[in-house]
């Protein structure tokens, strides 16, 4: 656990230091909608979608909401609070090179209208930009959390607490080994 809290804390530092070093200037946002592309990621569909092989790197939860210029909270459903839903969702987001929401992967979640209010809430978020220490935007793979609690009959979505969002999750890490294992299987055979 203290390796995976160090492992965070370089990441973060790398993230901020490269935001600080690279100034806030990025292409204009691009309006889209998101699709299931079968293997549980949402993908962003954009009026012109830039090449994403630039690199990508992972940052804890806190260290992207605190970059963020666009963020509109999910609405608890409707649907959720009648069926009396309650409890986090966890999704994991990759901000693609343009700094928006490339593409979405809810890992839990207490509803699927709740799954629904997030993925339609989150794409439309946006950050500052990061680039790489030779320029080059990158993409930023994060783990993004909120609470739905019912009080009194009345729905409410809850932030996680500033510690909470300082820590990779272990679903967090999880999603990165796979990813990694999948980047090193496509370097092996890049017909796959």
């Amino acid at each position: 656990m203290r390796t995976i809290k160090l492992l965070a804390l370089l990441i973060l530092t790398i993230f901020l230091a490269t935001l600080t070093l690279f100034g806030k200037q990025g292409p204009k946002r691009n309006e889209g909608s998101m699709t299931e592309n079968g293997d549980g990621w949402k993908k962003a569909h954009t009026s012109h979608r830039r090449d994403m092989r630039p690199g990508w790197g992972m940052t804890v939860e806190g260290g992207v909401r605190h970059y963020l210029t666009e963020a509109p909270m999910p609405r608890y459903p409707d649907e959720a609070l009648a069926d009396q839903a309650h409890g986090r969702i966890a999704t994991v987001v990759l901000f693609g090179d343009d700094f928006t929401v490339f593409t979405i992967k809810v890992l839990k979640s207490p509803h699927p209208a709740i799954s629904r209010a997030v993925i339609e809430a989150v794409k439309d978020w946006k950050t500052e930009p990061v680039f790489s220490t030779d320029g080059t935007p990158l993409r930023v793979l994060t783990e993004i959390r909120f609470d739905f609690v019912i009080t009194d009959g009345r729905g409410e979505v809850r932030n996680p607490s500033e510690e909470e969002m300082s820590v990779a999750s272990q679903d967090l890490t999880r999603v990165v080994a796979e990813e990694i294992r999948e980047a090193q299987r496509h370097r092996e055979n890049p017909q796959r």
